[in-house]
Order: structure tokens, then C-alpha cells, then sequence
């Protein structure tokens, strides 16, 4: 019984100075900077006090203020300096546009014709014109328009030539006339759909 005293405490005693010494080489202000930038990069949430995790190794107030000062700057800096994200559709055909040609695919018996078919699972989809382009993603839908996107949920075509389609950090599809996203995940349009 007393070896398995012994033993736990031991254990605990390294947990507690493992978790101490983590926590100390991030409270310097170069390592709260250094990790405001990559939250602010990553789009993660700006973290309302960094700082919180210093209380380990018993930091003054003070202290622990300016090293949530340096995580804030940091986060900013990386913000303002972020490019904006902007939707670009590559052309395969080396900047000749070439209609596609009408087709016909097979679809669980059933003969779906149009322009630029495509199929995934059980989603078949072809436009109506050649000047189109069509997407189908599995548990997203499918549609056919100009400047499509997939996201993990859904799929959303432009409904005239030159209109594109971004996502917002929320998952929303926003389709549009020169739509750009900021550095937020807000997306503005001259023109929506």
C-alpha cells in the first residue's frame, strides 16, 4: 500500500511540473505573439484571455497582462496582413473556352443527358446549356451554373455568366458579381443573386 502512495504521488508530482514547465515556456510574450498570429492564421477564435494558462507558475497580474497584450497584438497583426481569399476558377483548356458536347450518363438505369454531366454516388446532374458547368458531391447536392463550389454540405452554382460562389466562415454559400471575402469571413458581392 505504501509503495502505490509512493507511487501516485510521484506521478502527480511529475503531471503537476510537466504541466507547470508546458505552461511557463508559453507564457513569454514571443510565444503568446508567435501563437496570436497562428490562431489569427488558422481562423480560430481570439482567445479572451491567453493568459489564463500562466496561473500555473503563479505569474503576477501585471504580468499576465502583457502577455495578453503580446497574444492580442500578435492576433491583429496577423489579421491585417492576411490576403484576402478570393474564389478562382482554373481553366483546364488553356484559356480557350470550349463548349462542352452534349451527353448522356447513366444513372441508376435512367439516361440523364446535357452538358458537362457529372455523377457522384447516387447524384447525376447535367446543364441545360453548353456555357455551363455542373458539380455533385455526395451528401452535398449538385447543381449547375457558373463558378461552383463544394462545401461539406452543400454545393451552389452562380446563376449568370461571370457570378461566383465563396463560403463564409459559417458554411453559407454566397453567389455573386465580384464577391470577395474579408479578412472576418464576411463575403460582399457588387452584385448578388
Amino acid at each position: 500500500m505504501i509503495k502505490l502512495t509512493v507511487l501516485l504521488f510521484a506521478l502527480v508530482t511529475f503531471t503537476l511540473t510537466s504541466c507547470a514547465q508546458m505552461a511557463q515556456q508559453s507564457c513569454t510574450p514571443s510565444a503568446a505573439y508567435a501563437t496570436g498570429v497562428n490562431d489569427a492564421t488558422q481562423s480560430q477564435s481570439m482567445q479572451a484571455n491567453y493568459a489564463s494558462i500562466c496561473s500555473y507558475i503563479n505569474m503576477p497580474p501585471a504580468e499576465q497582462e502583457k502577455i495578453n497584450e503580446s497574444y492580442i497584438r500578435g492576433y491583429q497583426f496577423s489579421l491585417k496582413n492576411k490576403p484576402r481569399e478570393q474564389n478562382i476558377n482554373i481553366n483546364i483548356n488553356d484559356g480557350k473556352y470550349r463548349y462542352g458536347k452534349r451527353e448522356c450518363i447513366n444513372s441508376f438505369g435512367k439516361d440523364i443527358c446535357g452538358y458537362n454531366c457529372k455523377q457522384d454516388g447516387n447524384l447525376a446532374i447535367c446543364a441545360n446549356s453548353p456555357h455551363k458547368e455542373c458539380i455533385a458531391k455526395f451528401g452535398a447536392g449538385a447543381a449547375c451554373g457558373y463558378g461552383c463550389i463544394a462545401t461539406a454540405f452543400k454545393v451552389a452554382c452562380g446563376k449568370r455568366q461571370g457570378y461566383t460562389c465563396l463560403e463564409d466562415d459559417f458554411n453559407n454559400i454566397v453567389c455573386g458579381k465580384h464577391c470577395q471575402k474579408d479578412s472576418f469571413g464576411k463575403i460582399t458581392c457588387d452584385v448578388y443573386q
